[in-house]
């Protein structure tokens, strides 16, 4: 799957839910993290990994190193800081703290991979990074 390219420095909260969680290693603004049952901390999200690390808790409005606080949004319109295209749907990719555009057309090789779990993020209002999080994971592996 080919990741949107995120300028982390663009990312901020339009509207919307936020909340602040810890990170258990690095994150930056942009990626979508999960909340570790173990430690309660928040870790890079990824699709391809376990439905634990699929199941998306919000996208980090900021950057932080191991064990220090940041911001996530988890609802409402966010500027994901990356070029999207309106009703084009985002989800969670392969690589912890991707994401990227799901095919809309069948020509794209962006496909969720037998053994991964999908996440679905939101969809694109427009072509400068608006996003309105819907975050919806899967909970069950692609057969």
């Amino acid at each position: 799957m080919a990741a949107i390219s995120v300028t982390a420095a663009s990312v901020e909260r339009i509207s919307g839910a936020t909340k602040t969680v810890t990170a258990g290693a690095t994150v930056t603004a942009g990626q979508p993290v999960y909340k570790d049952i173990t430690d309660g901390n928040a870790y890079k999200a990824a699709i391809n990994t376990s439905n634990l690390a699929a199941n998306v808790e919000g996208i980090a409005l900021g950057g932080a190193a191991r064990t220090q606080k940041f911001v996530i949004q988890t609802t409402g319109k966010i500027d994901i800081g990356a070029t999207t295209a309106a009703g084009h749907p985002y989800g969670v990719g392969d690589a912890a703290g991707e994401i990227v555009e799901w095919d809309t057309n069948g020509a794209s090789s962006v496909q969720i991979a037998s053994g991964e779990f999908g996440t679905f993020l939101g969809v694109g209002l427009d072509t400068v990074g608006t996003v309105l999080l819907k975050i919806t994971p899967s909970g069950k592996a692609v057969a």
